[in-house]
């Protein structure tokens, strides 16, 4: 018994380093690195079990050594300028969605108190529409057309809405659109508003009331009567 006994205790060994441990020795041998590292893992299960004492550290740490904590977030905003940005967009992103009427009011507040800015804005707009519209084919409007066009809809191309329409480009101006009649469309300020610049069969399919057969007669309206031709020769 006293051979096993003695061939048990040698056979017992450090879980970290391997080493052999001594006759009262259960899991650990005497180095500070062993030590460390099972310090490092108790420590870590005692706070997954109790997370808000975690919270209660960080936050007392926080307090005593605010300086240092400003530091280290202000240089690692310098470190990292783009990791920051699209953080600082998340959080944005996600306060807003969770109270969407205080988004509205300090916007509704930010217009109030900066209405210069916002004429700067509106302007800049105007001009960069037009720059974009004499770089692309300057044509007039063909209202005729556009009201032919709403009729066959009976009303907005897109849903059918027959309240209050606006002139849509099918393909933006941004993107190199133009004002020729294929390219305009009649459709309402919700519909207008939420396609923006985005590519309209992308756009629309997504939509609740996308509707199959508008789509086939837009697709078609919107092809020329050029195309059309070289299409039929095919």
């Amino acid at each position: 018994m006293n051979d096993l006994s003695k061939s048990a205790i040698q056979v017992k060994k450090c879980k970290y380093c391997g080493s052999p441990l001594g006759k009262f020795k259960q899991t650990l041998c005497d180095k500070t690195e062993c030590k460390n590292k099972n310090h490092t893992e108790r420590q870590k299960k005692y706070l997954k079990t109790n997370p808000g004492i975690m919270v209660g550290i960080r936050k007392k740490y926080r307090d005593n050594n605010i300086i240092k904590c400003i530091d280290r977030v202000n240089q690692w905003r310098k470190d990292n300028p783009k990791k920051n940005r699209e953080s600082a967009k998340k959080t944005r992103d996600k306060y807003l969605k969770e109270h969407p009427e205080e988004g509205i009011v300090k916007l509704e507040k930010w217009k109030k108190e900066h209405p210069e800015r916002i004429k700067l804005k509106n302007y800049l707009n105007v001009l960069r529409r037009r720059a974009r519209m004499k770089s692309g084919m300057d044509i007039k409007i063909d209202y005729d057309a556009l009201i032919q066009k709403s009729k066959m809809f009976f009303g907005c191309c897109y849903c059918g809405d027959e309240g209050k329409l606006q002139i849509d480009h099918l393909k933006p101006i941004s993107k190199g659109g133009y004002n020729n009649k294929q390219n305009l469309f009649m459709a309402c300020g919700r519909c207008n508003s939420s396609k923006n610049a985005k590519d309209w069969k992308d756009w629309y399919r997504k939509q609740k009331f996308y509707n199959l057969e508008r789509e086939k007669l837009i697709e078609h309206l919107s092809i020329s009567d050029v195309t059309r031709g070289v299409m039929k020769c095919k």
